[in-house]
């Protein structure tokens, strides 16, 4: 990929602006671009590129054929390795690991590029569901729990997303046919992948599903 077809990427920035989190909003894509995600004609640039952006050093930055974006772009993930975690050896994004993705910045399919990324710069959403019963045990469901009202929602944001990850991982409340639902993020998709365990405890889907 070549400085031209970044270009047109930064281009499309200046008419993009992210969905409002509002009571109707729904997410439009499952994978989105972090604030400030850092994309790379090659994953060999991103260090450097994250280098040049720590030090402020734009010239240093622009040398590296990389460009820094919106948060909200719409991500097609191409090839997504991972990587096993050092607490408790399951599969998780990792930055030594980036992602080959396709970024589109204006909802022309035709302006898509492809381009590599820091895992922990792509963001998802996900339900709160309700759990499922197999062999025993309790599994994370895919049915969207349909609250009574708003404030059920946000106590379950308050019970079941830890102290430590609620920071990061930013919630809406969404309006029904007379029910509420709750929604997750945007967020890492790492660390939704770990706030809704495949255990069911708590139960929430991620929208953004990876490729096999």
């Amino acid at each position: 990929m070549n400085l031209s077809s970044f270009n047109r990427i930064a281009l499309g920035l200046a008419v993009f602006v992210m969905a409002p989190t509002s009571e109707a909003a729904e997410p439009k894509y499952p994978f989105v671009t972090s604030e400030g995600a850092i994309l790379c004609p090659g994953y060999s640039a991103i260090k450097d590129a994250k280098a040049a952006v720590a030090a402020s050093d734009k010239s240093w930055f622009e040398k590296t054929g990389c460009i820094q974006v919106w948060g909200g772009l719409r991500v097609a993930v191409i090839e997504a390795p991972l990587s096993s975690s050092r607490i408790n050896g399951m599969p998780t994004p990792s930055s030594d690991l980036p992602w080959r993705v396709r970024v589109y910045p204006t909802d022309n399919e035709a302006d898509g590029v492809n381009v590599f990324v820091d895992p922990w710069e792509i963001s998802t959403y996900a339900w709160a569901t309700i759990p499922t019963s197999a062999g025993g045990g309790i599994l994370r469901g895919l049915k969207p729990v349909q609250f009574k009202s708003r404030a059920d929602a946000e106590r379950w944001y308050i019970q079941n997303v830890t102290d430590h990850m609620k920071p990061n991982v930013p919630h809406v409340v969404i309006r029904d046919d007379g029910a509420f639902q709750l929604l997750l993020g945007p967020a890492a998709y790492g660390l939704l992948d770990v706030a809704c365990p495949i255990s069911g405890k708590p139960s929430c889907v991620l929208l953004g599903q990876l490729p096999r």
